[in-house]
């Protein structure tokens, strides 16, 4: 599959670079600031669904490394682009679990407590993806009402725009320590973690947890464009999330648990897009861009593996979810040529 999006993306490119009337380079760094979050539903004794268990992946921050190429022809305009991270330390991560709410009636007062959490160092193994947009240009040019002759506006262009990501993922929440409300995992019901009676604190070393995840995901936009006076831009922009799927494979190392979820949904997100750029001349500009994303949570179907993480993978009666939210900020070049 990835060799399958990596040759449709080199032929968006190609012909972009064949068709086009002008090319676009454009190198760029990123920092990102977000999180992605796992989560796991089970029913309680009512029947209901509620969240048995909730991993908070933190990325603040996250350097990428981007490239991404545009060609025009006439009002048309076919881009690809790809992003490597920085293996780094993005933060913590969080793991939270309620056992109590699939053995205890929700009438009871220890129903809905918090009954383990752990926090471990969150580490980032390897991040990169690809993508591919196209969209069609609607331009206004040569405006010379009083309005945008005050705000020295010499055209705009609505564009809407089809786009479609692939990324993949790996993170392992290193060390740590946790809290557990219980002596031993067989005690029911459990207390609250942090319970000065019945709680008890353990320390993680080495590699506890780790989670991969592969997301297809699709967008459809409008962007908004701004050309000013003296080669100064802004480009707005704004776009759902039509359809989105999403794999992943949670690897409890120091139990040997694995788990291997599949997710998705229509319409769960949305992004906005702000950037301010200036062309010094006929082939060099440089920008800053700024990104907003945020997809709700997604559900679908959870597996499991004991003792092997490529071993037999047993469907649960559990389902799962997952979220994604972020905010970043870019520096780039482009050259045109």
């Amino acid at each position: 599959m990835k060799k399958q999006i990596f040759n449709s993306l080199t032929f968006l490119l190609s012909a972009s670079v064949c068709f086009s009337q002008s090319l676009e380079i454009s190198p760029s760094v990123t920092v990102r600031s977000g999180e992605q979050k796992e989560f796991v539903y089970t029913k309680n004794i009512n029947g209901d669904s509620v969240t048995l268990s909730r991993l908070d992946w933190e990325e603040s921050p996250v350097y990428f490394f981007n490239l991404n190429a545009s060609g025009e022809y006439k009002n048309f305009m076919l881009s690809a682009g790809a992003k490597i991270a920085l293996p780094s330390d993005t933060g913590k991560m969080y793991d939270s679990d309620w056992q109590n709410i699939n053995v205890l009636d929700p009438t009871e007062e220890l129903y809905g407590v918090k009954t383990d959490y752990s926090n471990h160092t969150n580490h980032l193994n390897l991040y990169y993806g690809f993508s591919g947009q196209f969209s069609y240009s609607i331009e206004f040019n040569n405006l010379s009402a009083a309005p945008f002759n005050a705000l020295k506006i010499n055209s705009i262009a609505l564009s809407p725009f089809a786009e479609f990501e692939y990324s993949y993922s790996s993170f392992t929440g290193k060390g740590g320590s946790g809290q557990y409300g219980y002596e031993n995992k067989n005690d029911s019901p459990k207390h609250t973690y942090n319970d000065p009676v019945f709680s008890h604190t353990s320390d993680f070393f080495g590699d506890v947890i780790q989670l991969e995840r592969i997301s297809y995901v699709t967008w459809a936009g409008l962007s908004f464009n701004l050309n000013f006076h003296q080669d100064f831009y802004t480009v707005l922009s704004f776009a759902v999330n039509p359809f989105i799927y999403v794999q992943s494979l949670d690897s409890h190392l120091t139990t040997n648990y694995y788990f291997y979820d599949t997710m998705h949904e229509f319409f769960s997100g949305y992004k906005l897009g702000l950037t301010v750029g200036k062309y010094f001349n006929a082939h060099h500009a440089a920008f800053v861009k700024t990104n907003f994303m945020c997809i709700d949570t997604i559900k679908g179907s959870t597996a499991y593996s004991v003792g092997s993480k490529t071993g037999t993978y047993n469907s649960s009666n559990d389902t799962c979810g997952a979220s994604f939210e972020w905010f970043e900020v870019s520096l780039g070049y482009t050259y045109r040529f």
